[in-house]
C-alpha cells in the first residue's frame, strides 16, 4: 500500500479505480470504453457534469434535470419519437427540402409545405388517435 496525499502521473495502466469507501462509485475500462458503477455492486452509476460534447448519443431517452421535467423517448426506428411534458418551439421541419414543416403562433398551428417556390397548406393524416401515450 502506498500512501500519498498527490500523485502526479503520466498515466496508469488498471482495470477499475474506486473511491475510498467500500460504497463509492467506482469506474471499470472495458476496451469498449468505460463504465460508471455505484456502490460496491454492479448497478449502473451517475456522471455529472456542466457539458458534454460528444459526436453521438446512443440512449433510449433524454430527460430534462428533475423528476418533475419533461422526456423524449426514443422509439423504433420507423416510429419515431415521444414527447413527454409538451412541445415548445417555433416550428419542426422534416428532415429533406419539401417535406411539410409545422409553425405555432397565437392562432394555433400551420401545417404547410414548399411547391413551386411557395409555402402552401399542407395535408393532415393520421393512422389514430390518442388522448395520452400508451
Amino acid at each position: 500500500t502506498v500512501h500519498a496525499d498527490k500523485a502526479d502521473l503520466n498515466g496508469i495502466n488498471t482495470e477499475w479505480v474506486q473511491g475510498r469507501h467500500a460504497d463509492d462509485g467506482w469506474i471499470s475500462f472495458p476496451k469498449e470504453g468505460l463504465n460508471v458503477r455505484k456502490g460496491a455492486g454492479q448497478a449502473w452509476g451517475t456522471v455529472f457534469a456542466d457539458k458534454a460534447d460528444v459526436n453521438s448519443v446512443i440512449t433510449n431517452q433524454v430527460q430534462g434535470s428533475g423528476e418533475a421535467k419533461g422526456y423524449i423517448q426514443f422509439l423504433e426506428r420507423d416510429k419515431g419519437v415521444r414527447i413527454f411534458g409538451g412541445v415548445s418551439a417555433g416550428w419542426i421541419r422534416g428532415l429533406n427540402d419539401g417535406e411539410a414543416w409545422i409553425r405555432f403562433n397565437e392562432k394555433g398551428i400551420w401545417v404547410l409545405k414548399h411547391q413551386n417556390g411557395e409555402r402552401v397548406s399542407a395535408n393532415v393524416a393520421c393512422a389514430t388517435v390518442n388522448d395520452r401515450p400508451a
